[in-house]
């Protein structure tokens, strides 16, 4: 290692080698000269590189610097803490390795929090095993860390470790574990835990509360869900908001709105998430005049400019096709996200604005603002309503180059738009290459093929479709119906007509009605020819 500026500066890794090297090699002063190079040149040696040399300063009987470094480390983990100990173990100071053993135990938690925060699981357990005479926060700690990074199955077997040797879980306990309930998409086992709360008087804690809340809602159990939320004894903002956003979710909006009438009427004060939901509620019925009403309670509390809200105002304007409101917001909007853009996009082409939902796309991707599966799915849309194939085409390129080119929504989108943009040659090349079908899928073909005048290949579809076990539903039928009206293939769609009420049980629309009046009436031109 020359003094030379123009020679190659060693990085950590190079350090930590020689200094390997000089623990091997019993020289201590050399590790220690290393170590001054290091500091003259102002090298940040890594906490891997820094163990090493006080491995070296423990082994080589250098406790004093031993002792300077590690008080130095801005950051230490289980290796640091042991090599110390066992230094001061060897030479007999039993007082300090003791100390350094409850330093151990203190920073245990948090060294496993940190550990959890970057998903090093191995490491944090490290450092659990490393800490003798645990008590319930540690265990918690680690229990919460492989709930945390979805090792599920991992927490679950160390809370049983935990109770087999005598601690009872707290709050922050029965919370992780309903968490990896949810991971497994287990209600069962999220109503075991449950039971545990109540044994342990914690079915009334807002944190376990939230917990279970969340744990029922996402397991599909949103009665349950209220149950718990009407036994919490004292719910905050946090607890409110949670249960209206749940109602929301699972489209139960009148809940969600009587919810949050009862909210506003007690002494809670929405917050940020609190209207993001309610109006997740407004947008779901298209009702306008009450998502005005929340617009202004939200503008007499500030909450405007906050992002969250308004996206989720603009959702409610997009929805029921008020695009001067929807447009107003966008643009006081110092900071736009990609749902910003997407949901203006949609509104666009929602209300017919297919060119000015395009012209938005352009923007976006100029200011490189990243497009998602909503977006490509969006402006797709647009290009089938203008019939704008080479747009259309453009954009698949792009899909193509993306992570969504496997997205079963925008690959629908694609099939859609090629079909509507009059060729049924490339939405046939892009359903083969799909991975899976799901009715929309299915529908957009059928559908293709009857407005391209291909009945036989329409029908020849819905065969396979139902052989592949895809439930029908209005929209194929409308398709198949189409195709046979198109086709003057009188006894077929009438069988199809009749079997959609009694084996499917489909209600007929007025577009079913209009399909076989069209039917009727090329059956009557063919017998007057």
């Amino acid at each position: 290692m020359e003094e030379d500026g123009s020679a190659l500066e060693p990085c950590s890794y190079a350090y930590a080698v020689v200094l390997k090297s000089c623990i091997i090699g019993g020289e201590p002063y050399m590790g220690k000269a290393v170590h001054c190079h290091a500091l003259k040149r102002g090298k940040r040696l890594d906490l891997f590189c820094r163990n090493i040399l006080l491995d070296l300063y423990v082994k080589l009987g250098l406790l004093v610097c031993a002792n300077m470094l590690f008080e130095e480390m801005p950051d230490r983990n289980m290796v640091s803490f042991v090599s110390l100990i066992q230094g001061h173990m060897k030479c007999g100071n039993y007082a300090d390795a003791s100390k350094l053993f409850f330093g151990l135990y203190r920073e245990g938690t948090s060294l496993i929090e940190s550990y959890s925060l970057c998903g090093l699981v191995d490491d944090a357990r490290g450092v659990f095993e490393a800490i003798k005479g645990r008590d319930i926060v540690v265990w918690t700690g680690m229990v919460s860390c492989y709930s945390e990074n979805e090792f599920a199955d991992e927490a679950l077997l160390l809370f049983s470790e935990m109770m087999q040797s005598g601690f009872l879980p707290n709050n922050y306990t029965l919370s992780s574990l309903l968490k990896a309930s949810v991971s497994l998409s287990s209600l069962k086992l999220g109503k075991s835990i449950h039971g545990c709360a109540i044994k342990c008087f914690y079915e009334s804690d807002d944190y376990v509360g939230g917990a279970l809340l969340d744990m029922y809602a996402k397991c599909g159990d949103i009665e349950d869900a209220r149950l718990v939320f009407n036994k919490v004894s004292d719910c905050g903002v946090i607890l409110w908001s949670f249960m209206i956003a749940r109602y929301a979710q699972s489209d139960r909006n009148s809940e969600a709105l009587d919810l949050f009438q009862r909210m506003t009427k007690s002494s809670i004060v929405p917050n940020e998430y609190s209207f993001s939901s309610i109006l997740q509620a407004c947008a779901n019925i298209n009702n306008l005049s009450l998502g005005e009403q929340v617009h202004g309670h939200v503008i007499k509390l500030g909450l405007e400019s906050e992002i969250f809200v308004a996206n989720a105002l603009m959702d409610v304007y997009a929805k029921c096709s008020d695009l001067d409101a929807l447009t107003k917001i966008f643009s006081m909007l110092c900071l736009k996200n990609d749902v910003s853009w997407n949901t203006m996009i949609v509104g666009h082409v929602q209300s017919g604005f297919a060119e000015y939902a395009l012209q938005l796309f352009r923007q976006m991707r100029f200011l490189n603002i990243r497009s998602t599966e909503v977006t490509y799915s969006s402006v797709l849309r647009a290009c089938a309503s203008i019939a704008a194939i080479e747009l259309a085409g453009q954009i698949h390129a792009l899909v193509m180059k993306t992570p969504f080119n496997d997205d079963n929504a925008v690959s629908n989108s694609l099939v859609d738009s090629y079909a509507k943009c009059g060729n049924i040659l490339y939405p046939r090349k892009v359903f083969d290459l799909m991975k899976e079908h799901d009715v929309i899928s299915w529908n957009s073909l059928i559908s293709g093929y009857a407005v391209h005048g291909l009945g036989i290949d329409a029908l020849s579809l819905f065969r396979k479709m139902i052989d592949e076990g895809t439930k029908a539903n209005g929209v194929t039928f409308v398709g198949v119906l189409s195709a046979c009206s198109n086709m003057g293939l009188v006894n077929e769609g009438q069988h199809l007509f009749s079997s959609m009420t009694q084996d499917y049980g489909i209600e007929p629309s007025m577009e079913h009605y209009t399909c076989m009046v069209r039917l009727f009436d090329a059956l009557d031109c063919l017998t007057r020819q």
